[in-house]
């Protein structure tokens, strides 16, 4: 009975490849000529695009016609390069401490008796130290003899200097350093 069987095994088995390779006769023609047509006409595998719709294929489907160009937005407001702000703080005589800090466009010099003492800050950007630059975004502190010494670094790449007493007496205006480069 085994052999009887096996007449009708092969022809179901030839009947499945030949419909197998039938429809793999009939999908090469029709994937070949939406190949050769363009995307536009998005019948390449499957996808449904319309010609003359605004719509493509782009491979993953149709995209939608493309919208109206908006109007640009307005231009923002002038202003400092970023949010620049830094502290530096080094040791004078004694216990005492000295820092400099560059916060909102403002540079202050501080100084305090002791690590754990309260602040005496001078604001290093008012009339009696003229020629603070507006785009300083860096800052930096020491103390040498009677002097405490503030530069700051602009966006742009300049140095300016001042100085005070250790006392933090600032009447000197800002003075531009010679660039390092």
């Amino acid at each position: 009975m085994g052999s009887a069987m096996e007449p009708g095994r092969r022809a179901r088995l030839a009947a499945g490849v030949a419909v197998a390779l039938l429809c793999g006769l009939v999908a090469v023609p029709v994937r070949a000529a939406a190949a050769e047509a363009g995307p536009e006409y998005g019948y390449a595998y499957g996808y449904g695009c319309g010609k003359g719709d605004g719509r493509a294929f782009t491979g993953g489907g149709c995209t939608g016609p493309r919208g109206p160009k908006g109007p640009k937005g307005d231009r923002g407001p002038a202003g400092p390069h970023g949010p620049c702000a830094d502290v530096d703080t080094a040791s004078g005589p004694g216990a005492s401490e000295f820092s400099a800090v560059l916060s909102r466009g403002r540079a202050y010099v501080g100084a305090r008796a002791t690590p754990t003492a309260p602040y005496h800050w001078q604001d290093l950007t008012r009339a009696r130290t003229p020629g603070f630059p507006r785009d300083a975004c860096g800052v930096s502190v020491r103390v040498g003899g009677p002097r405490v010494y503030v530069k700051v670094l602009t966006t742009g790449g300049d140095i300016y200097e001042n100085s005070c007493t250790t006392a933090l007496v600032c009447t000197l205006g800002w003075t531009a350093v010679v660039r390092p480069y």
